[in-house]
């Protein structure tokens, strides 16, 4: 049997800084990024979601070889597979200030510090379809043709938004250099 895979490559380019986790490291597990052996990662799934939910804009429902859901009966694994990306770039610090939950304004005298990635700072990607999970050759055309829709004409673009929310650091990004 021989596996068939469709491998896409790009340089992702953040425009702006990108939070990456808290002053507390073991905090990072939620977040789409992380610090592992002290170097910044941006972690496969968090990547695959930020596709995903950006395929969803345009393709309603998914097909199951991209995402599914327990509505169909028993889940089937994805056909999108993202691999983690690392960088040399390092955090830095970025003072923040608290909020009043009840007013939305400024907290008096709640200040905090937040790591980031600064802008500019470029992360090596690796996607790929794995055709083993797809049904049939329309499947697996279908999941390529998505993939390649949203890395070209979206995160290419300049919308690929990455990170937990505005709030908190949404990093917005783009990709140089996407081969498949």
């Amino acid at each position: 049997m021989c596996t068939r895979l469709t491998l896409f490559t790009a340089t992702l380019v953040q425009d702006s800084a990108l939070s990456v986790s808290g002053l507390d490291r073991e905090s990072s597990a939620d977040q789409p990024f992380a610090i592992v052996d002290g170097v910044p990662t941006l972690v496969g799934r968090g990547l695959k979601g930020a596709a995903v939910a950006m395929a969803k804009r345009f393709f309603n429902p998914l097909p199951r070889a991209v995402s599914d859901d327990t509505k169909h009966g028993a889940l089937r694994r994805s056909a999108w597979e993202f691999a983690d990306a690392t960088t040399t770039g390092f955090p830095r610090l970025r003072a923040g200030v608290g909020i009043r939950q009840k007013t939305g304004a400024r907290a008096s005298g709640v200040l905090y510090d937040r790591e980031v990635i600064p802008a500019g700072t470029k992360w090596p990607l690796c996607f790929r379809v794995d055709w083993s999970y797809v049904v049939d050759e329309d499947e697996g055309r279908e999941a390529e043709g998505i993939l390649g829709y949203v890395l070209a004409h979206h995160w290419a673009q300049g919308r690929c938004w990455l990170g937990g929310g505005a709030a908190r650091g949404l990093g917005w990004c783009h990709l140089q250099d996407l081969k498949a």
